[in-house]
């Protein structure tokens, strides 16, 4: 169980990194809009462990993209149409398509994280096990 969880904050925790240096050359300069962004992006290496972690055990780690997927739907859905994080970072009003697009973008990238999660989990299980045998 550990091993879930230490995979996917690590893969999480790369993303947040990236985006922090990355996203705020796109977005408004605005103070508001950097403390947003931060707020949101310090909390998903937990949740992407805690959610490694309620991975049932059969998809464990074959089918990890699709629980990967599972959770960006729930994160474009609170995102993108609860929150508003598009117009909030970008000052801009978002079109209905624009935040549709929005959501399906984020729901295939967070399938393809998850797919390096899944790489992880099997690297740290291989390097397990290479310790206990010798």
């Amino acid at each position: 169980m550990l091993h879930r969880f230490a995979a996917a904050t690590a893969v999480a925790a790369v993303v947040v990194m990236l985006a922090d240096v990355g996203l705020p050359w796109l977005l408004e300069p605005g103070l508001a809009a950097r403390y947003t962004l931060t707020s949101i992006w310090t909390a998903i290496p937990f949740v992407w462990g805690v959610w490694a972690m309620l991975a049932p055990s059969s998809w464990f780690p074959d089918r990890l993209w699709l629980w990967g997927a599972i959770l960006g739907l729930i994160a474009a859905v609170v995102a993108v149409f609860v929150l508003d994080v598009p117009s909030l970072l970008t000052g801009l009003d978002t079109k209905p398509w624009q935040a549709a697009l929005t959501a399906v973008i984020a729901i295939g990238l967070y399938s393809l994280l998850w797919r390096l999660v899944q790489a992880v989990h099997r690297a740290l299980t291989e390097a397990r096990e290479l310790t206990a045998r010798g």
